[in-house]
């Protein structure tokens, strides 16, 4: 069975969102430079859970954590990440329900992969490859 490890809210103003989130709910907010697809970017994660230092892992089973991303293209909901064996296998899988890629597998550097999808009823979702399976 496949499990939701992570999930993403778009945001029109990061900033904003980011005090929202951080003192609503006690969040703790970071952003991290990330190496995705040969170019260094900001990725603004969201904990809501304690981690693992080591592996970054939620220490409480079935909590999971997420990030603060921009609002663009047809990503305009909060999206929840499936982790998968392989990304390419799932993106064959979709096709033959008639769900389209949103977003290919694109790597980041020294995690993973991700990829956005809908499902068959248009939802987006993501799907994450670890690494250490690749």
């Amino acid at each position: 069975m496949n499990k939701v490890i992570h999930f993403e809210i778009p945001s029109n103003n990061k900033e904003k969102s980011k005090a929202f989130y951080g003192e609503v709910f006690g969040w703790q907010i970071k952003d991290i430079p990330v190496k995705m697809d040969g170019s260094i970017s900001s990725y603004t994660t969201t904990m809501t859970v304690a981690i693992d230092p080591t592996t970054m892992i939620p220490i409480e089973p079935g909590a999971i954590n997420g990030a603060i991303r921009e609002r663009k293209n047809e990503i305009k909901s909060p999206i929840i990440s499936i982790e998968v064996d392989s990304i390419n296998d799932y993106l064959d899988k979709i096709k033959t329900y008639g769900c389209r890629i949103i977003e290919g597998k694109q790597r980041i550097e020294n995690m993973g992969y991700y990829a956005y999808i809908t499902d068959i009823d248009d939802n987006i979702i993501g799907l994450w490859e670890n690494i250490s399976r690749s």
